[in-house]
């Protein structure tokens, strides 16, 4: 978490630098609601399918096999996402061509952001069940 807040600030401030003055609450709302999910689901799918290694070597293998199916996630949630900038201003609903109104955009990421949710939860209930039969036997 720390290495992605010092990342939003350097991004921030290298876009200050290359594009000048630009609304920093929309960075901050998109950073904040398109980019932690994804690095918070990233990093639970790949701890607890990593947590079924038997080695730290296998265990990050496993993570980085996992990338496309975060990936894949993440890229489904890419237009509800980049529309939360419409919560600031109408103009900033970058992924629809008619602005939805702010519950609308409020429901649509918490759906998202339930669905990941689910997500994170199947995995971590067949890990668990994986490893209470492991130790059964």
């Amino acid at each position: 978490m720390i290495g992605w807040l010092l990342m939003g600030i350097v991004s921030a401030a290298a876009l200050y630098l290359l594009l000048g003055a630009y609304d920093l609450r929309v960075f901050a709302l998109l950073w904040i609601v398109a980019l932690l999910p994804a690095t918070l689901l990233a990093s639970a799918l790949s701890v607890l399918a990593g947590s079924l290694a038997g080695s730290r070597r296998l265990a990050v293998i496993i993570g980085l096999l996992l990338l496309p199916f975060v990936l894949m996630l993440v890229g489904m949630g890419i237009p509800t996402f980049f529309s939360a900038g419409g919560l600031i201003d109408p103009i900033y609903a970058m992924a629809s061509s008619i602005a939805p109104t702010p519950a609308q955009l409020v429901n649509d990421v918490l759906k998202m952001i339930a669905g990941y949710a689910a997500v994170v939860a199947v995995v971590w209930v067949l890990v668990w069940g994986w490893m209470r039969l492991r130790e059964a036997r």
